[in-house]
């Protein structure tokens, strides 16, 4: 009789080792699954990271770039504007010096 609870006892304590073990081996391949996982979100916070970044500095370049066409343009619109207008533009300016330079009795 004292064989067979001996016996059972030893059973109980190797099944104990057993789910033991298991705990364990659970444990650590929960533990590698959160550390891949990390590491893969990481990974991919990085890559949208760069991937705005190259996004935002292409965008830059975009507006830079129309930015300068658009003042060239206006630039060769003024001038052109004040050479096709020229004598209109001196009128204009003679015109704003006589009215300052006039004193208001003297004027028409």
């Amino acid at each position: 009789m004292q064989e067979i609870v001996d016996d059972v006892l030893k059973a109980e304590e190797q099944a104990e080792a057993v789910i033991q073990q298991t705990r364990q081996k659970a444990q650590q391949l929960q533990n590698s699954v959160e550390n891949s996982l990390s590491e893969k979100l990481k990974k991919a916070k990085e890559d949208a990271q760069n991937q705005i970044r190259e996004t935002v500095e292409q965008s830059k370049a975009k507006a830079e770039k129309k930015y300068r066409q658009v003042l060239e343009k206006a630039e060769e619109d003024n001038g052109k504007f004040l050479k096709e207008n020229s004598d209109k533009v001196e009128k204009i300016i003679d015109d704003i010096a006589a009215l300052i330079i006039t004193p208001e009795y003297k004027r028409e």
